[in-house]
């Protein structure tokens, strides 16, 4: 599912992206489709260590890896999601929401969304925070359908 929803980003990060290309400068494109690209890929890294060890003994011919390994493996996928997926989508959201406001292509509550999402991925290594990014995508989604 995570996969899947990494993939789904990209279609609507890319929407976002040139509804307010007026606002973009060459750079800010750039920062924008590239973080948007790292977060997708880190998202898919995470999800591959979340899933590693499930897939390893239902499919693969490892028995019963060690209990060490069992603990420590999917726990390495949070902080790859949680603090290098955030931050990444963090810098995504506050440069959409910039050039956003600046080019006035999206509504003000849609740019003040995106701030408030990116702020919050500044502290996603709870969890909670990561909760804005569907909300966020969700609102994009209403936004960009025109």
């Amino acid at each position: 599912m995570l996969v899947l929803a990494a993939l789904a980003f990209l279609p609507l990060a890319w929407a976002a992206i040139r509804r307010i290309s007026p606002g973009l400068s060459d750079l800010a494109d750039h920062v924008a489709r590239s973080t948007a690209l790292v977060f997708v890929g880190l998202t898919m890294v995470a999800a591959g260590m979340f899933s590693t060890l499930a897939a390893t003994v239902k499919f693969g011919s490892e028995d019963d890896p060690p209990a060490a390994l069992v603990r420590f493996i999917p726990q390495m996928g949070y902080p790859v999601l949680l603090i290098g997926g955030a931050l990444t989508v963090g810098v995504f959201l506050a440069v959409v929401s910039r050039a956003g406001q600046l080019s006035g292509a999206v509504p003000t509550w849609f740019w003040v969304l995106g701030y408030v999402a990116a702020v919050a991925m500044l502290g996603a290594v709870m969890f909670l925070p990561m909760v804005l990014l569907p909300i966020w995508a969700i609102g994009a989604a209403v936004v960009l359908k025109d």
